[in-house]
């Protein structure tokens, strides 16, 4: 009678480590994929609440404002800022606003895999410095606030700055604002560099745009 001949403990293991070795490739491919869409969904969301914020100022000839915060979770909040006749300044620094009749929006938080980095005041484009021989000199951002966030106003005049008195009262050209997105999609120290994008906004046309990297 002819013996049936099964698997070795060698061949085994040889098959549990390739499973092994397929499944590690599997989760850091995946690991990779979602942190990727993670930061582009936020940089995503950062631009269309510019966009309907930026609407809604002219649309109802008031002030707006987005609440901006890295910590304690990444979040935004945009709201209506309380105008106060012939003055260039507001209590409005904070979303939401607690004045009755004051629009509000909700609390939009990023993906796990999602982070505002940091931030500029003014639209980071990067541009040459107008010498003979011109260079590009990126902006210096500055680190979100550990408690607190930033605050980007919108002019019902349809300009955008990170300082009030600029979109209301035009004390000086209206800069625009640049907010710096990223996401760790390394699943190693020797795999890719981290997703990174920048959302620069215009001060005079309050128009946003999404650039790939920073």
């Amino acid at each position: 009678m002819k013996r049936t001949r099964g698997f070795t403990l060698v061949e085994l293991m040889a098959v549990v480590t390739l499973v092994g070795i397929i499944s590690s490739l599997a989760i850091m491919s995946i690991k990779r994929s979602r942190s990727s869409d993670d930061a582009d969904k936020w940089a995503n969301q950062i631009r269309n609440t510019i966009n309907l914020v930026h609407r809604r100022a002219i649309s109802t000839g008031s002030t707006y404002l987005i609440d901006l915060r890295a910590a304690p979770n990444n979040q935004l909040q945009w709201c209506q800022v309380t105008d106060t006749l012939g003055s260039c300044t507001t209590t409005t620094t904070t979303c939401p606003n607690s004045t009755t009749g004051m629009e509000n929006g909700i609390v939009i938080r990023a993906g796990s895999d999602a982070t505002t980095d940091s931030y500029y005041k003014g639209a980071d484009l990067a541009l040459p410095n107008g010498t003979s021989t011109p260079t590009f000199s990126a902006a210096t951002r500055l680190a979100m606030p550990t408690t607190g966030g930033v605050q980007i106003y919108f002019g019902s005049n349809g300009t955008v700055d990170m300082d009030y008195t600029d979109v209301k009262c035009l004390t000086a050209p209206p800069a625009g604002a640049t907010i710096y997105v990223k996401s760790n999609n390394k699943a190693a120290a020797t795999e890719d560099a981290e997703r990174r994008r920048k959302i620069v906004t215009y001060g005079l046309s309050g128009r946003p745009r999404i650039i790939d990297s920073w």
